[in-house]
């Protein structure tokens, strides 16, 4: 994977500037300009708990007149990040278990019982209406594969 930070490009007579910004921070200076797309893919369900999701929800409708965000469908039976079914709804302690003494799909295994379950706590996946609570005047794609919701896509364009 390249990383554009801080790289400009031109596509078709339009000027890209790619930044990687951490939304939740302390450092308000990014939040004082305002960016014609901001597009996220498979973050959100990283940044922590309810709260810190809330967060950078509205962080990326302040930022940008527009916003493509997408991340994986909780209620896909396949786990998008631990390739077990329905892995999202298994309670706290077995899935820091699991973390802790296997690795699974493209996570990493943590050698520390402590760090898997702050990890797993930390990854936490949305169903269509939590996205629709977070992104309230955006249109919410629900992404299919075999009839089954896989990944919800917030956009306002």
């Amino acid at each position: 994977v390249k990383d554009l930070h801080g790289q400009e490009k031109e596509i078709n007579g339009i000027k890209l500037r790619f930044l990687g910004l951490n939304l939740i921070t302390d450092d308000k200076s990014c939040l004082e300009q305002q960016y014609d797309v901001v597009h996220s893919i498979s973050v959100i369900e990283h940044v922590g708990g309810r709260e810190e999701q809330r967060q950078m929800c509205e962080q990326i409708q302040t930022l940008g007149r527009y916003h493509w965000v997408q991340t994986p469908a909780k209620e896909f039976p396949l786990e998008a990040h631990f390739y077990l079914p329905f892995f999202a709804y298994w309670p706290l302690t077995l899935r820091a278990f699991m973390n802790w003494r296997f690795r699974l799909g493209v996570m990493p295994r943590h050698r520390n019982w402590q760090e898997a379950k702050a990890f797993c706590r930390s990854t936490r996946l949305l169903t269509k209406r939590q996205m629709h609570h977070f992104f309230p005047n955006s249109h919410i794609w629900t992404e299919r594969l075999y009839s089954l919701p896989k990944c919800y896509i917030a956009y306002n364009f």
